[in-house]
């Protein structure tokens, strides 16, 4: 099923969802503002007036954009969008009233506060640098006699001055901007991360091994190497609960997940939690014989914390059984196919006797490659 681009690259689903409706709102917001000015403007000045002009002119700009918007045409450049056409609207508003004496020059410190809330703290900067600019060029023209109306009515002030409180204004908006974004930057951050780990065991949960296994998959294709995946399940865990209770059944837990995650020594390597008392392993570039190690690795690691099913009785422990499936290529980026197989051998593993390891190897057409004494059976 095709996938529908996010607004912003690396950014979720969920996340591109919330922008799209807040510039949306915002597009939607900026557009009534302007139309409200525009006939404001009707009832107190001549319609050949420069200022009424300039603010139909904003008055189309932001409603082209909010349409825009709202029709999805510019889906993935919605917010670059929606904050060049406010910062071009104001700048030309002040180009054609009264330059850096404008009234609308009053929301120019908020502009860039703006722009680091909807698209980032880069945003931010970039806007107050435009602005800056538009400032400076307004001041040459006022110096030049060019607005000689404005040069009249602001005569009591000191037009330096006052542009100087300007910028500083403005990249004073774009700091506090850079700080909002970069703090919402990293709620967001915190949330993705806390969003993809299992609470109880603090290992990353059925989310993060399926995007850990999409990753590995297409890498082991790209690649042409080896991808070895576990599923690995807690020996009569129900029991377990049912004798010792689920606040020792999520000590055991925790307990097994911390094992795991020591085992494991490469910083590719990755363990999580699947559900339930079932734990999910992927070794990238290991072959067979590689991963066959790691578990038995891993199961001895689980039979020597010698947890008791029962306290008077030290002899009966926590065990796991571990189905391993192993593939060259990831059976051309299906990792899925890697998890099923090794689901079958875990359960195999239990009907043997569990506490024990069942590895399958796959070729690239995904199915079993037959074990070498079943080979020398049917040659024999």
């Amino acid at each position: 099923m095709a996938r529908k681009r996010d607004l912003d690259p690396g950014r979720s689903a969920p996340e591109a969802a919330r922008n799209a409706a807040l510039y949306e709102k915002t597009s939607g917001l900026l557009s009534l503002g302007a139309a409200i000015c525009f006939f404001v403007r009707l009832q107190i000045g001549s319609i050949s007036d420069t200022t009424t002009i300039a603010s139909s002119f904003v008055c189309i700009i932001m409603f082209i954009v909010y349409i825009c918007i709202k029709r999805q045409w510019v889906e993935r450049f919605s917010g670059v969008l929606l904050i060049c056409a406010w910062v071009s609207s104001l700048l030309i508003v002040a180009a054609l009233t009264e330059g850096s004496n404008s009234p609308v020059m009053v929301l120019a410190p908020i502009t860039p506060l703006m722009a680091a809330v909807l698209r980032g703290r880069d945003w931010g900067w970039y806007s107050s640098i435009i602005i800056v600019v538009g400032i400076f060029i307004f001041g040459a023209l006022e110096e030049r006699g060019y607005y000689l109306d404005a040069s009249q009515a602001y005569a009591h002030l000191e037009l330096d001055l006052y542009e100087f409180w300007l910028i500083l204004s403005v990249l004073i908006g774009a700091l506090i901007g850079h700080h909002m974004a970069r703090e919402n930057t990293l709620l967001n951050e915190t949330l993705r991360r806390h969003a993809r780990i299992d609470f109880l065991t603090g290992i990353p949960n059925r989310l993060s091994v399926e995007e850990s296994l999409d990753y590995a998959s297409r890498e082991s294709k790209r690649n042409t190497n080896w991808l070895s995946v576990m599923m690995i399940d807690i020996d009569h865990f129900k029991k377990y609960n049912d004798i010792n209770g689920h606040a020792a059944g999520d000590k055991v837990l925790r307990q097994v997940a911390e094992t795991l995650q020591r085992v494991l020594r490469r910083p590719y390597d990755f363990v999580g939690r699947y559900g339930g008392e079932e734990f999910s392993v992927i070794l990238p570039k290991t072959d067979p014989e590689g991963a066959r190690f790691v578990a038995e690795k891993m199961r001895e690691a689980i039979e020597k914390l010698k947890i008791p099913y029962r306290a008077g009785n030290k002899e009966e422990v926590v065990t796991v059984t571990i189905g391993l499936a192993s593939a060259p290529g990831a059976l051309d980026g299906r990792g899925d196919r890697l998890v099923a197989a090794a689901d079958d051998s875990l359960y195999t593993g239990k009907n043997y006797g569990r506490n024990r390891v069942i590895p399958t190897v796959l070729d690239q057409a995904g199915e079993p490659v037959p074990k070498r004494e079943e080979v020398q059976s049917v040659s024999s």
